[in-house]
């Protein structure tokens, strides 16, 4: 798949700064494939070029979200609504995409084999999240459970989200029941995470400890690493938008400062729990923009 490729590049781009910290990745859908095939090119390029596959040697796990491991039967309404969703996630549709999602289509057996290989070296911790409801205008799932996992009962864990295939990864807030599993998910490989990093370091007096080369939540972002996302984000006109808001009415807003979750948003002792996101969730025209300006 192009699309491995272009997203190990990438990645590899990203993390130059700090190529060697953990890495987890979060797919939904077809996503879940290009992680695959971007973690099957990072591996290859083991003896050639050892930086492209320090993404596969820093991986800690993976978050799947109704991922056709297995395809979908050409033949009925699933493949075509497949195809829908590929055209949604702005893949290019030709015969070489419709072929792999073919169920025991050869590229996507040896992926799924190379894929299994690749957890079992690695000790990877995978959760697959499977949709419990069916799609709507379809009446059936579009990747049943036996295709959206990977078959591996000692690295992987299942659990199913209550919504259809499109809306498995929505969710209405940090109270949502659905968002607390994945939550829940995070934190089993956050441990997991801590517990590969703990390693045997030096200390002055040439004694040895067990640290760990995972900075807490606590310790922030580095400048130039929180430099550079910042830098991403930027897109032309990023202004515009603040400076055409209209100034908040006169004690409007002044509630939000006082709510709870805005002074756990403001504890860093909390970090753990919000990780520096304040969750803002409103219909449109409800002043979620004005409210955003009023805090700036």
């Amino acid at each position: 798949m192009d699309h491995g490729g272009d997203f190990l590049c990438a990645l590899e781009d990203c993390r130059r700064l700090d190529p060697s910290r953990p890495l987890l990745f979060i797919a939904h859908s077809l996503g879940g494939l290009v992680v695959k095939e971007t973690l099957r090119q990072s591996q290859s390029y083991e003896q050639d070029q050892p930086s492209r596959a320090l993404i596969y040697s820093n991986t800690v796990g993976a978050i799947f979200f109704g991922t056709p491991h297995a395809g979908a039967d050409p033949l009925n309404a699933v493949h075509h609504c497949l195809i829908g969703l590929i055209k949604l996630l702005t893949f290019k549709v030709n015969d070489e995409i419709v072929k792999t999602l073919k169920p025991n289509a050869e590229r996507l057996v040896l992926l799924n084999e190379e894929f299994l290989k690749m957890t079992r070296a690695r000790n990877w911790r995978i959760h697959s999240f499977q949709e419990e409801l069916p799609q709507l205008g379809l009446g059936k799932k579009v990747v049943e459970d036996f295709s959206s996992r990977i078959n591996d009962r000692q690295h992987e864990r299942t659990t199913h989200i209550q919504a259809n295939h499109v809306d498995m990864c929505r969710f209405d807030g940090l109270g949502d029941p659905e968002f607390r599993k994945v939550q829940a998910a995070l934190r089993v490989l956050w441990d997991s995470v801590q517990e590969q990093s703990a390693v045997v370091t030096d200390t002055p007096n040439n004694h040895h400890s067990v640290g760990s080369v995972t900075p807490s939540p606590q310790a922030g972002i580095p400048p130039e690493q929180k430099r550079m996302i910042l830098e991403k984000l930027k897109f032309d006109a990023v202004e515009s938008r603040y400076l055409s808001l209209k100034v908040a009415q006169t004690r409007t807003c002044q509630w939000l400062p006082k709510s709870d979750a805005y002074k756990k948003w403001q504890d860093a002792t909390k970090l753990v729990d919000h990780h520096g996101f304040l969750w803002i969730k409103g219909k449109p025209g409800a002043g979620k923009s004005i409210m955003m300006k009023y805090d700036i």
